[in-house]
């Protein structure tokens, strides 16, 4: 076996060889920089996500309220029979609709509508906590306008929905005396400002 056998180095056909040996994979500091514009754009993403999902929470909770109450309403003059609403407040809030008086949100079918269950609670919407007005605990839509009372009485008020962790995200929903709910919120943009 001769020299010219073995393969030299830097012979001109395992140059190309080693170019292409050389230049396959990242370089140290191609992963560095990689790994900084990962880390940067997270760090700008994560609480913007956190926050998305806080409003998400909030609104979701929002419009199941306004859908339970607008369905309340119509099921009332439906029905030719009083629809009850009845609230637990806190960050473990519940609330109901019966058609058979005051009812307990926090157990199962007990607040009932035409035999369905008609309960929606915090279990759904995580963070979030309920305050109800006075005038609206246990009161109850008058079948023949819809119009809200309490003992008789007509009723105005509202309901505020706010994030447990951040209390600057919340919305209200306001009863006015016809027995109709609107919305309004200053931190979420899907709903009209309250101011």
């Amino acid at each position: 076996m001769s020299l010219s056998d073995y393969p030299i180095p830097f012979q001109k056909e395992n140059l190309n060889c080693m170019k292409h040996k050389i230049s396959s994979g990242f370089t140290l500091m191609e992963l560095l920089v990689t790994i900084a514009i990962v880390s940067i754009v997270a760090s700008v993403a994560v609480p913007n996500f956190r926050d998305m999902v806080d409003k998400g929470n909030v609104a979701g909770a929002t419009d199941q309220l306004y859908q339970n109450l607008t369905y309340a309403r119509s099921e009332a003059i439906k029905l030719n029979s009083p629809v009850t609403l009845s609230f637990t407040e806190s960050s473990s809030w519940c609330s109901g609709l019966s058609d058979g008086g005051v009812c307990d949100c926090g157990t199962t079918n007990s607040c009932q509508i035409d035999g369905i269950d008609r309960s929606s609670s915090y279990n759904n919407y995580n963070n979030t906590s309920l305050s109800v007005s006075t005038a609206l605990k246990n009161a109850n839509f008058n079948p023949t306008r819809g119009i809200l009372e309490k003992a008789g009485v007509p009723s105005t008020g509202s309901i505020t929905i706010t994030n447990s962790d951040d209390s600057t995200i919340s919305a209200t929903i306001s009863m006015n005396l016809l027995g109709r709910p609107s919305v309004c919120s200053d931190s979420i943009s899907k709903f009209p400002d309250c101011t």
